[in-house]
């Protein structure tokens, strides 16, 4: 997402006046004036964060015990295949998304929407996922390999649910559940109804599918902005900027606080004013010290 100058004069002018005048003023949802302003502070000119969600389609196959079973090879009748996705830039107001038509869901034909979420790997600097790592980022390099679309452009990720895992004990680490716990939203209900009648084309039930996974990388944008500053394995978002910013956000709002020392060396420790991340800064090599 690029920084216009609209976005600026609307930040700007959010010091001096409350949302709802500046939302009337600029004639903007209160929503889209909070991302102006969130994202006028993150410096975004190089860092491409790519905010999705996969929903994919169960695997089918012959099976005698409904619980505590393997389904061997010669046992699958048809494996999984993508439904459809839904990403956003990060901050970005607008959701995109695609999803199987009809036919191409009747034959678990899924190549043309594998192929328009691989353009958007190739282009991101930052995957954001929910479980990502184990299931989303896995599967759509499966549909990419077998699909012959070769390897997108390297990039970091971040798996809001291993975050979450890491560094919490909350009850549940599911995105429905942590959405409830810090208040920000919950997924739309379905039931299992909905992937059966998505196999079989039903054009009501994928329209529904591609508007379940729309709100889910809402919710997942919200999950990962909360748990951001939390995550010490966070990309460095110094690389991605030419002026020395927040190692989480990038914000350029920074305040000294403390130390922090390891056998090699001594850091000074920065607060970020924006995402409340901390940042360190070299001070003075121990090396000499540590002997």
């Amino acid at each position: 997402m690029i920084v216009t100058d609209k976005m600026r004069e609307v930040a700007e002018a959010s010091k001096h006046w409350d949302i709802a005048k500046v939302a009337s003023q600029f004639s903007l949802p209160a929503e889209t004036i909070t991302r102006y302003i969130r994202a006028v502070k993150e410096i975004r000119h190089n860092a491409k964060i790519l905010v999705f969600d996969i929903e994919t389609q169960a695997n089918v196959g012959y099976f005698w015990q409904p619980y505590k079973t393997s389904i061997f090879l010669a046992q699958m009748i048809r494996p999984w295949y993508v439904i459809s996705w839904s990403a956003k830039w990060l901050h970005d107001n607008e959701v995109m998304s695609d999803v199987l038509k009809p036919a191409e869901a009747k034959k678990q034909n899924d190549k043309r929407i594998c192929t328009s979420l691989w353009k958007l790997f190739d282009e991101a600097d930052v995957l954001i996922a929910h479980y990502g790592n184990k299931f989303d980022i896995p599967k759509m390099n499966t549909r990419f390999l077998l699909q012959g679309l070769g390897i997108p452009s390297p990039y970091q990720s971040i798996d809001t649910k291993h975050a979450a895992s890491k560094r919490f004990a909350f009850t549940y680490n599911k995105l429905d559940a942590l959405g409830e716990a810090l208040g920000i939203g919950q997924k739309i209900e379905t039931d299992f109804k909905l992937w059966k009648d998505c196999d079989n084309g039903d054009a009501g039930a994928l329209d529904l599918m591609s508007e379940y996974n729309d709100q889910d990388v809402l919710l997942l944008e919200e999950i990962y902005l909360a748990l951001r500053p939390w995550i010490p394995s966070h990309p460095n978002m110094n690389n991605y900027s030419d002026t020395d910013v927040c190692n989480v956000c990038g914000s350029s709002e920074l305040t000294p606080k403390g130390h922090y020392a390891t056998l090699v060396n001594k850091y000074t420790t920065y607060v970020c004013g924006h995402c409340g991340g901390f940042t360190k800064r070299v001070r003075k090599n121990l090396s000499g010290l540590a002997r």
